[in-house]
């Protein structure tokens, strides 16, 4: 049998937690790095108030979760992550 003090035991203990935490973490992230960029197509702005969101329903009319305005197909505007960190920033600079 291998003879272990307490300290190290629990010190080998937390460390092995850690690291598992640490791992799943870093696996997690990944993935949903992986999961945004496919999703960014879905993501709307809306027009009125410059509210984002996603189009989870793909529905034809959808309404801004912020504003409660009514956004038809023709007024929807599809944009990345990007473009809508720019527009934001320049409404708030403008405002």
């Amino acid at each position: 049998m291998i003879r272990i003090q307490l300290d190290w035991a629990i010190a080998l203990y937390i460390s092995a937690a850690l690291l598992l935490v640490l791992i799943l973490w870093i696996s997690y992230n990944y993935l949903e790095d992986n999961n945004l960029s496919q999703s960014a197509e879905e993501l709307i702005q809306c027009e009125f108030c410059g509210h984002l969101f996603f189009n989870h329903l793909q529905a034809d009319i959808l309404i801004c979760p912020l504003c409660r305005s009514y956004i038809s197909a023709e007024g929807r505007e599809k944009v990345t992550r990007k473009q809508a960190r720019r527009r934001s920033n320049a409404h708030k600079e403008t405002g």
